[in-house]
């Protein structure tokens, strides 16, 4: 169960961090931390559409959406990062 999840993550952060490297590279730094604020707000969506639901629920949506935000805003702000250096 920890295998798939582990590649969820990493494709996750992978695939933000190339569109947050391609947006800074492109826009600039400032326009690419658009990504990671998407991914979070992703995240409390996800959360919050499940507010009627029992607390067992909401503590399973929470982690659910950590999971997949927690990478995403990992990756993005690596590719920001990188797409500030000199040379990249």
């Amino acid at each position: 169960m920890v295998g798939p999840l582990i590649a969820v993550a990493g494709a996750a952060a992978l695939v933000a961090g190339v569109i947050a490297w391609v947006m800074a590279w492109r826009y600039g730094r400032r326009r690419a931390v658009v990504v990671p604020v998407l991914a979070v707000v992703a995240a409390v969506v996800m959360v919050v559409r499940g507010a009627g639901s029992d607390p067992s629920e909401m503590l399973g949506r929470l982690a659910i959406a950590a999971a997949f935000a927690g990478p995403a805003v990992a990756g993005a702000l690596a590719g920001i990062a990188l797409a500030g250096r000199k040379g990249g």
